[in-house]
């Protein structure tokens, strides 16, 4: 997770982070994480738990295909 400091914790980052332990990719923030699943879902609320997981694999994905400024730009984009 590097040495960013965050405005605040992710609202799902308990969830995301035991997906993200699974996946052996707690190198990834979950505010990151939370932030690319935010651009498919207004909400997360609705996602069952096979989904959410799945949108967490999809998340970071996206994170490894996007530089550094650009995710801190998007989480920060959600006021993280």
């Amino acid at each position: 997770m590097g040495t960013k400091q965050w405005k605040r914790a992710a609202p799902y980052a308990e969830s995301i982070n035991r997906t993200l332990v699974k996946m052996s990719r707690t190198d990834v923030a979950p505010q990151v994480v939370e932030s690319w699943m935010r651009l498919q879902y207004g909400t997360l609320d609705h996602l069952d738990a096979r989904t959410f997981a799945k949108e967490v694999r999809i998340a970071v994905e996206c994170h490894d295909a996007s530089t550094p400024a650009e995710n801190a730009s998007l989480a920060q984009s959600y006021g993280f």
